[in-house]
C-alpha cells in the first residue's frame, strides 16, 4: 500500500501523517528527517549511523565488530616475567643493558646505560597464526618514554621481528609508526611520524588533523596501543591508541591497488619490545606491562595433521629413573613463524614385566647431538632417541604410565591429548625451542620402548 504525505505535524518535523487513499482516514506514523524536514532511512536518503569508536566500530574487513573476538595468545605479568612465554636478551655487540621485573608494578622495565651502545630486545618465542579474511587485532600496552630517551635511544613496542611487522616507535624522541617488510630481499622500514599521521595527529603541533581532540602525551606516560590489519599479502593496516575508553586510530598504510606485490613477506609474527642505545644516549627505559592477540570473527584451526613415529626402532632406557628421548619436533629454520600443535602422543612399551613413566618435555636439554631430519612438505623436523639422548630441564607439559606384563614381547601402550600455550617456537636469535617425547623405566633396566608424535600444522 502506497502512502502519500499529507501534512506534517508541529512537533520539529518528526512526526508525518500519511493518508492511504482520499477516503480513509489517515495514517499516522513517526519518521526519521533532516534539517529540511526530508524523511531519512530510505533507499534514496539512507541513514548513517556514528558511534564514539569512529572506524573502530568496523574490522580490518570493514565488519562490524560484535564483540567476538577469539584469543589467540594474550600475556601479563603478575608474578613475573613470563619467561616461558618471552625471551628477554641483550644483543650480542652491545652491553649495559637491563631488565627488571616489578610484581607491584606488573611490568618489566627495559633499559640502557649512558653512552654505552646496547640493545635489549623481549620477543615471544611464538610467532602467531594469521588466518586469510580475518581481522587480526593486537593490543599492546606499555610506557614507550618511561625515563631518558632524545639523542641516540630508540624505543618500540609492536608486532614484529627483525625482518618483518608492525610497531610504534620512539626515535630520539619523535613518535612514529612504521612497517617493516623483507618483501624486496633486504629489510626495509616504512615509518611514519606523528607530524604526518593521516587520521588524527593526537595534538602534534605540525599536524591540523586532529579529530579526537585529545593530545598524545608519550613521555613518560603508559599508553594502549592497537594495531589491526588485514593481510592477504596486499590488505590496511591501521595503528591508534585506546585513550579513555575511546579507540582512536591515528594513521592508516594503505597497500591494495597501490603496491606490487605484498606488503611484508608475513603476517605470522611475534610481539616485541626493543630499547637501543647507540653509544651516544642517555641511561633510558622502556616499561613492557601487557599484551594479546586476537583473531575477530573466530579462528578455525584448519591445517593438515601429520605424525612421526620410531618407526620399529626401540629406544633402550638403560637405566631406572633416568629420562631418555624417545622422538623429539621443532620448527625448520625457515618455518620459524608456522604455528605447530601438538594433538597426541603414543607410548608402547616391548620389555616384559616393565613399568615405565613416559614424559612429553617443553624445551629441554638433550645429551648428546640429536640428528634432525626434516619432514617432506611440512614445517618440522624430528628425531629420533637413543641411549646417549637423556633429558634433564625443561618443563614438563604432560606424563603417563606404561606397565607390561610377564609374557615375551608384551607390550604396553598410552595416548594422550595434548592442550598447552607451550608451542614451538624460537628465541629471539632464531634458535628453535624443542618439545620431546620422553620415557624413564620405574622397575627394570633396559626397558625398550618407542613412540610417536602427532600434531597439526596451521595453514
Amino acid at each position: 500500500m502506497a502512502l502519500t504525505k499529507s501534512r506534517e505535524s508541529t512537533q520539529k518535523h518528526n512526526k508525518r501523517v500519511f493518508l492511504a487513499g482520499d477516503d480513509r482516514e489517515p495514517l499516522e506514523g513517526t519518521v526519521l528527517v533532516d534539517e529540511n524536514g526530508d524523511q531519512i532511512g530510505t533507499q534514496t536518503a539512507p541513514l548513517y549511523i556514528s558511534t564514539a569508536a569512529g572506524f573502530f566500530s568496523v574490522d580490518a574487513f570493514a565488519r562490524q565488530r560484535m564483540s567476538q573476538p577469539t584469543t589467540i595468545f594474550d600475556s601479563k605479568q603478575l608474578h613475573d616475567s613470563s619467561p616461558l612465554s618471552w625471551d628477554d636478551q641483550e644483543i650480542a655487540g652491545g652491553s649495559g643493558t637491563t631488565s627488571t621485573h616489578s610484581v607491584n608494578k606488573a611490568s618489566t622495565t627495559m633499559g640502557v646505560s649512558l653512552n654505552t651502545a646496547g640493545r635489549r630486545v623481549r620477543q615471544t618465542f611464538r610467532c602467531f597464526n594469521y588466518q586469510p579474511g580475518k581481522s587480526q587485532l593486537i593490543f599492546l600496552t606499555g610506557t614507550l618514554g618511561l625515563s631518558g630517551g632524545g639523542t641516540g635511544i630508540t624505543r618500540y613496542m609492536g608486532y614484529f621481528e627483525d625482518s618483518n611487522g608492525i610497531y610504534f616507535k620512539d626515535n630520539e624522541g619523535t613518535i612514529q609508526v612504521g612497517i617493516r617488510s623483507k618483501a624486496t630481499g633486504s629489510v626495509v622500514d616504512n615509518v611514519v611520524s606523528q607530524a604526518n599521521w593521516n587520521v588524527d595527529g593526537l595534538g602534534h603541533v605540525s599536524n591540523s588533523l586532529n579529530p579526537s581532540g585529545i593530545t598524545l602525551d608519550a613521555t613518560d606516560k603508559s599508553q594502549i596501543g592497537f594495531i589491526d590489519f588485514e593481510w592477504l599479502g596486499v590488505g590496511t593496516v591501521g595503528v591508534g591508541f585506546v585513550i579513555n575508553r575511546v579507540p582512536y586510530y591515528v594513521h592508516f598504510f594503505h597497500h591494495a591497488n597501490l603496491l606490487s606485490g605484498v606488503y611484508m613477506s608475513s603476517p605470522n609474527l611475534p610481539l616485541r619490545y626493543e630499547i637501543e642505545n647507540d653509544g651516544t644516549g642517555a641511561a633510558s627505559t622502556l616499561e613492557h606491562i601487557c599484551g594479546t592477540v586476537i583473531s575477530e570473527g573466530g579462528q578455525q584451526e584448519i591445517g593438515v595433521d601429520r605424525n612421526a613415529s620410531t618407526d620399529g626402532t626401540q629406544v633402550t632406557c638403560a637405566s631406572v629413573g633416568t629420562l631418555y628421548a624417545i622422538k623429539g619436533i621443532r620448527l625448520k629454520s625457515a618455518h620459524l613463524d608456522d604455528t605447530v600443535k601438538i594433538l597426541k602422543v603414543a607410548v608402547a612399551l616391548f620389555s616384559a614385566s616393565d613399568d615405565i613413566e613416559w614424559v612429553l618435555m617443553y624445551d629441554p636439554t638433550i645429551a648428546g647431538v640429536p640428528t634432525w631430519n626434516d619432514e617432506t612438505n611440512s614445517a618440522v623436523q624430528t628425531f629420533t632417541g637413543a641411549t646417549a639422548h637423556t633429558i634433564t630441564n625443561g618443563v614438563r607439559i604432560d606424563a603417563g604410565y606404561v606397565s607390561s606384563d610377564s609374557g615375551k614381547n608384551s607390550s604396553g601402550e598410552s595416548v594422550g591429548d595434548i592442550t598447552n600455550a607451550l608451542l614451538l617456537g624460537s628465541s629471539i636469535a632464531k634458535t628453535p625451542t624443542t618439545i620431546v617425547l620422553c620415557a624413564k623405566s620405574l622397575s627394570a633396566v633396559n626397558a625398550k620402548v618407542e613412540g610417536g608424535i602427532t600434531w597439526k600444522e596451521l595453514t
